[in-house]
């Protein structure tokens, strides 16, 4: 189903009293082989009509579902599924979900919901497994310490991370998903200095310390504008996490990284020197960031994540940032 049938199929009459959960699925073909598979993370868009009977039918679907999976089999690790050439799912979009549902506020985007609303962040937890995925990502994003420092709420930066954790290791644990930690951007880098550095390896380390203490099956390190930042960040989940790894990068209007790399060459860099899977998430719509992922496996043959925003991007605005509303043209 492509984008354009899924809006059509959400916005017509005859689905009024029906959830209706449409995801994108990239399918990459230009993978070497069965054993490289390309791993597919989605981001996921939620339209779900709000009557009654749509909840209730939401709830019983949910609790068949845990049920069901509460007993099967013991999971299989995010290695052993790569070396099995499995394709994961990884149901994200917690930023775009929780703003669209008005629990998160624009621009410093900090999932204050984890302390505010926890109940809702287990409910999408839940829905996301509900619709396929494999795994269940703890929303830490932007949970750091400089991002709080930001908002004044610094001092609840240790229960924040701890109750997010835990909210998604319940879920996980009950619906016999992988539960991922999450670090991303530091928002404070600067390669060139070397105590931005050194103040982004502590924002890493002690965000990776608390997932492990958690019992993560490994780590998300996202959104990453450098090389540099990125490849800091693996160090980090390697030294003080020792647990499999994805590093994603995310892709501005030009094809390479802000530190003037190519992003094949930097998915090189970054598989060498220890990332389980690495990619692209965030910035491109699906069009735009699948004719990059097709760049990159001219060069790259190991694991792929890829992770599109939910926008109509374009070869002339090729990130949602630089979408313009054609009623200001």
């Amino acid at each position: 189903m492509t984008f354009h049938q899924c809006n059509r199929l959400i916005t017509s009459k005859k689905h009024k009293e029906s959830a209706v959960i449409a995801a994108l699925r990239l399918h990459i073909t230009t993978r070497p082989s069965s054993r490289n598979k390309t791993v597919l993370f989605f981001s996921l868009y939620m339209y779900i009509i709000t009557t009654r009977s749509c909840f209730k039918q939401i709830e019983k679907d949910q609790k068949s579902r845990i049920s069901i999976l509460e007993k099967t089999m013991p999971k299989k690790g995010l290695k052993e599924r790569i070396q099995a050439g499995d394709n994961i799912i990884v149901a994200e979009g917690y930023v775009f979900e929780f703003e669209r549902r008005g629990y998160l506020r624009a621009g410093c985007f900090v999932p204050e919901v984890v302390l505010e609303h926890p109940e809702q962040v287990k409910a999408v937890h839940e829905e996301y497994v509900h619709a396929g995925s494999d795994v269940v990502l703890a929303f830490t994003y932007y949970g750091h310490r400089e991002k709080l420092k930001l908002i004044g709420r610094e001092d609840e930066l240790k229960s924040l991370n701890i109750k997010a954790l835990r909210l998604a290791k319940d879920v996980a644990d009950r619906t016999n998903a992988l539960l991922a930690g999450n670090i991303c951007n530091s928002t404070i880098f600067k390669r060139d200095c070397p105590d931005a550095v050194e103040k982004a390896r502590a924002i890493f380390k002690e965000q990776i310390e608390w997932a492990i203490s958690e019992g993560v099956d490994y780590i998300v390190a996202e959104t990453f504008s450098e090389y540099a930042e990125a490849a800091l960040a693996l160090e980090c989940i390697k030294e003080y996490g020792k647990v499999p790894a994805v590093v994603t990068m995310i892709a501005h209007a030009e094809d390479k990284t802000v530190d003037g790399l190519a992003f094949g060459e930097a998915m090189n860099k970054l598989y060498a020197a220890g990332a389980d899977i690495v990619g692209l998430n965030c910035g491109r719509g699906p069009t735009t960031m699948l004719s990059l992922i097709r760049d990159i496996r001219k060069t790259y043959k190991g694991p792929m994540a890829a992770l599109p925003v939910p926008y109509r991007t374009t070869p002339d605005e090729p990130t949602f940032q630089s979408i313009i509303n054609l009623g200001n043209r």
